[in-house]
């Protein structure tokens, strides 16, 4: 089959050299057609070494086609190196998901050098659940939720050994700097151990659990407010700009859109448009109030760009007047 949408080959024995095998066939003529389809890849339990994980990062590179990758239950590398030539690879692809739990054998070596290199704004999703991450990885998670780097929605690191205080913290730096995570998972992390009173542990995570689920909570209907506004401005952005009868003209607010902008702008200027842009850009705001700045800008710009539109599907041919009365 050329076209294939989904690739299965969890528990299927591939180790390095039958990994190797699969991304040279996929990476070739003959392949193509697959690897341009291919959006979900599961490769669970497979014995994937440094060698495997490498053909996966030549996959991986500039790939704007693959959506979720699960690499569960392999015990990939250690490897600095190879994990920063993963990572890099990682970066420059449009993946959404990543899975990579079950495999004990990372450690936190494993994430001091993934997580601190990972810049994607694709990645919605991460799962490193009983990985063996111990406290020491915390810091490293807590500076990366912290970071306009993650543009995660949802973050498992459960089944690990980050410590109640641990789990804590990331929730502490998820309620102060993050407003993109709506699910997060960070539970049962051997907080039997830290010592102290069974009763008091209990209290305090059910505090921070509460801390976690507000700020969750908060995260999603930001994001559900900002994606109705934006949707709401992009329609007047689109009534205002791109009007039927219009012709090509230089943009605006070409200043703040950049000089590649181009919108159709009327024969006779909009009073709109003798607006300075300072007023023009409040009005924008107002319309949109819970959008940041960049995010306004981006919106106008891909508002004001004729080729986002989408395209019309033409129905059958209606002769009026010939039905029967």
């Amino acid at each position: 089959r050329g076209i294939v949408h989904r690739l299965y080959l969890g528990n299927s024995s591939l180790g390095d050299s039958g990994c190797v095998r699969l991304f040279d066939f996929l990476n070739s003529p003959a392949g193509r057609p697959c690897r341009e389809s291919l959006t979900e890849l599961f490769l669970t339990q497979n014995d994937i070494g440094p060698k495997g994980l490498l053909a996966i990062a030549e996959f991986l590179r500039n790939n704007v086609v693959l959506r979720e990758l699960c690499l569960s239950g392999n015990p990939l590398t250690r490897n600095a190196d190879v994990i920063r030539e993963f990572v890099t690879s990682l970066n420059s692809s449009r993946l959404c998901t990543l899975q990579l739990l079950h495999s004990s054998s990372l450690s936190d070596p494993f994430v001091q050098a993934f997580l601190p290199r990972l810049t994607t704004p694709y990645l919605r999703q991460l799962d490193m659940s009983a990985t063996n991450m111990t406290r020491a990885a915390v810091p490293i998670i807590v500076d990366y939720v912290k970071s306009p780097r993650c543009r995660l929605e949802r973050l498992q690191c459960n089944a690990n050994s980050l410590s109640l205080p641990g789990a804590r913290s990331i929730i502490d730096a998820i309620e102060k700097f993050n407003y993109t995570l709506g699910k997060v998972n960070v539970d049962d992390q051997h907080m039997d151990e830290d010592g102290g009173d069974a009763e008091e542990r209990a209290i305090a995570w059910q505090e921070s659990w509460r801390i976690l689920s507000s700020a969750t909570h908060r995260n999603s209907v930001s994001k559900m407010t900002v994606k109705m506004q934006a949707i709401m401005l992009l329609r007047y952005c689109r009534t205002l700009y791109l009007r039927s009868g219009q012709r090509a003209g230089l943009n605006p607010l070409q200043s703040v859109l950049g000089p590649s902008s181009k919108v159709p702008r009327r024969q006779k200027p909009c009073l709109f448009f003798k607006l300075p842009l300072e007023i023009q850009l409040e009005i924008f705001a107002s319309l949109a109030p819970a959008l940041s700045y960049q995010q306004l800008i981006r919106v106008v710009r891909y508002a004001t760009d004729i080729r986002t539109l989408p395209c019309v599907s033409h129905g059958p041919m209606v002769k009026h007047g010939s039905g029967k009365s």
